[in-house]
């Protein structure tokens, strides 16, 4: 591939290019998460009067996730077979740490098979077949979603997601004009009505 132009606008396309290449590969271990870390090696392969030309060449490391380090917001790991996270490239900032995987809201749709928001028993959520998406927290212009999905493919139940918090003040307009993240932390202690003493 030829690239010609400024030294900033090649670049961006080659960051561009590395991270799609990054992006589109699968985990080598099947059912697994990996991460694959983009590396460019720059050449110089001739220095004319007005021009410089570069050959690149791109590197991929991949390294396999530890479950065990992965402590909150992996329930998106079950929307797809052998997930690649692409380590290196900036990610907007979010209000809450340690949430998951953020997402437009119509691909959230697409991969849980949903055709529209449900309210159920006061709950939010987008529900397909054998897999649904619980909205359990609405902060600072972010909607927090928790996974659910039957690793089977059979039917999953509104009732599956009882157990979940669930977020209160949802609307068209919040869903329209929020970001929103499909993660959740679900290791945490409940320790409402405990003494303070007994932890």
């Amino acid at each position: 591939m030829l690239a010609e132009g400024t030294a900033d606008f090649i670049a961006e396309v080659g960051e561009v290019i590395a991270w799609l290449l990054a992006a589109v590969r699968c985990s080598p271990v099947e059912g697994a998460m990996a991460y694959c870390t983009p590396r460019v090696k720059v050449e110089t392969m001739d220095r004319g009067l007005l021009s410089v030309r570069y050959r690149c060449e791109l590197e991929f490391d991949i390294s396999m996730g530890d479950e065990a380090k992965d402590v909150g917001g992996c329930c998106w790991h079950g929307m797809f077979r052998n997930p690649v996270v692409v380590r290196g490239f900036p990610i907007p900032r979010r209000p809450r740490p340690n949430t998951g995987l953020e997402i437009p809201f119509h691909m959230a749709a697409r991969l849980t098979d949903a055709r529209r928001v449900h309210e159920f028993l006061g709950r939010f959520y987008l529900k397909g077949f054998s897999a649904m998406l619980a909205a359990v927290e609405v902060t600072q212009g972010m909607v927090l979603w928790h996974l659910y999905h039957n690793t089977a493919g059979d039917r999953i139940s509104y009732l599956d997601a009882s157990n979940t918090p669930h977020a209160g003040g949802i609307s068209a307009n919040v869903l329209r004009e929020s970001r929103h993240v499909i993660g959740w932390c679900s290791h945490a202690d409940y320790l409402a009505g405990m003494s303070r003493f007994s932890i």
